[in-house]
């Protein structure tokens, strides 16, 4: 469970959280802020890994207040428009932590149990796979492989499928390993969550996230990609690069694909993060039940869409990272 003295790490190309108060969950979260000597280090910091190719934004908030908050580089350099606190990034798989709130909304609504096999809810599962659980599913036990079949396993990992193909190629997959015996991280295990809450919650996946997690925090620049990005400005929704040119715009991909839905495919800024970490410290969204199982480690340290691990200090670190096209979270 998230406690006021834990440390939380999460990057949005960078996102420092620590020792947060519930109490600023309405506060501003839009201003640039560099406050006392720590903040000023950072940003000598910053300023100095910008000059060897470092672009990004992150936010610092320490003993309930946010003491940096700060973009540098660039969200689109073909029209020169700088990473500001507002810019909206890919988010990668820091999106896994929403698909496993949904699931735990549904369980406390009673409409599932993470204990129920997915055959349950998904048509035509193969013997093989006809026990795998859901909560094997949100701690990547279920044997399944990693990344989505693509049709070109050669090409970028991008394509635009549906979510009838996109369940029906990874049931074809074949099993890494025995369900519940063994860790192995899959973006895919997660796209049968998001096909399970849509068919719980009979609803499409977006508009449950939207309903149920963004809208009650307040994440109001918070959404997935192409034509259901949030509703900012476009200048705001940053670009992605490698070593040498860019590599995507969140605006031309599209919102209909079933590739990463569930794993990935959510854009957001440090602002929101840090409304969703405030929220996580109350009961606003999920039950200490529901938290106690989201962040109860199992194997490879890893709960409900997140990573929970013991420091050398004996302290408790919860956190999570996402890549993707040139995005780092």
């Amino acid at each position: 469970m998230v406690r006021k003295k834990s440390v939380i790490v999460l990057l949005c190309i960078c996102f420092l959280l620590s020792g947060a108060s519930g109490k600023q969950l309405n506060g501003d979260t839009g201003k640039t802020v560099v406050k006392g000597q720590l903040g000023e280090k950072i940003d000598d910091y910053l300023k100095r890994l910008s000059g060897f190719g470092y672009s990004g934004v992150m936010l610092v908030a320490k003993d309930g207040q946010i003491i940096f908050r700060k973009g540098y580089g660039m969200a689109n350099e073909a029209a020169n428009v700088p990473n500001t606190p507002e810019t909206v990034f890919d988010i990668g798989s820091l999106a896994k932590q929403f698909t496993a709130t949904a699931i735990l909304t549904l369980e406390s609504q009673g409409k599932l149990k993470v204990s129920d096999p997915i055959s349950l809810y998904l048509p035509a599962v193969p013997k093989d796979k006809s026990a795998i659980t859901i909560d094997q599913l949100l701690t990547h036990t279920a044997g399944m492989d990693g990344d989505f079949p693509l049709a070109d396993p050669g090409g970028e990992y991008y394509e635009e499928v549906n979510r009838t193909d996109a369940v029906r190629r990874i049931l074809e997959m074949p099993l890494i390993d025995e369900p519940g015996k063994a860790y192995s991280y899959s973006n895919v295990g997660y796209i049968l969550l998001a096909a399970i809450v849509e068919e719980v919650a009979q609803r499409p996946f977006r508009d449950f996230l939207r309903a149920s997690i963004f809208e009650p925090v307040g994440m109001r620049h918070t959404g997935f990609w192409g034509n259901e990005l949030p509703p900012v400005k476009d200048s705001l929704i940053a670009h992605c690069y490698d070593e040498t040119r860019e590599t995507g715009d969140p605006h031309k991909w599209s919102p209909a694909t079933w590739v990463d839905m569930g794993g990935g495919e959510i854009v957001s800024t440090v602002g929101d993060l840090y409304k969703w970490y405030l929220a996580l410290n109350s009961d606003r969204i999920l039950s200490p039940a529901a938290k106690q199982k989201m962040f109860t480690p199992r194997l490879n340290d890893y709960g409900y869409g997140w990573y929970i691990q013991k420091t050398p200090r004996g302290t408790t670190v919860i956190q999570h990272g996402g890549d993707y096209f040139g995005f780092g979270s």
